[in-house]
């Protein structure tokens, strides 16, 4: 509950970018137009973040598979939400449910699994 720190998640962003470029400028703030906003909503999109060489870091990933021999890969993923279902299992699902009732209690931080179709 510390007026200085905003809680956002990706799966706000992927719901309704606008909304929430909106909702950090008056955290800030910072008074934009809405084509303000859309032009930010646009630059900030996963689809052109992962284009941006100064967010997706192939330069650091190449190096390192260079020095290490690793596989190609990307920092950035698929830019889908729910993709966790995937990686996780049923028990690592519990446990970090379980740590973020412990750890999260009296924030007012929640988490979003899944976003409304």
């Amino acid at each position: 509950n510390d007026p200085n720190i905003l809680f956002i998640s990706f799966e706000e962003m992927k719901k309704d970018l606008p909304a929430v470029i909106e909702r950090v400028s008056v955290f800030l703030n910072k008074d934009y137009s809405k084509s303000d906003i859309l032009e930010l909503a646009n630059h900030l999109s996963f689809k052109n973040m992962k284009k941006n060489a100064a967010v997706n870091k192939e330069d650091v990933l190449e190096a390192m598979r260079k020095i290490n021999g690793s596989e190609k890969g990307s920092s950035m993923r698929k830019g889908e939400t729910g993709d966790w279902r995937n990686h996780l299992t049923d028990d690592q699902l519990k446990r970090m449910v379980e740590w973020e009732k412990l750890q999260l209690a009296g924030s007012d931080l929640q988490f979003t699994y899944d976003l409304e179709k």
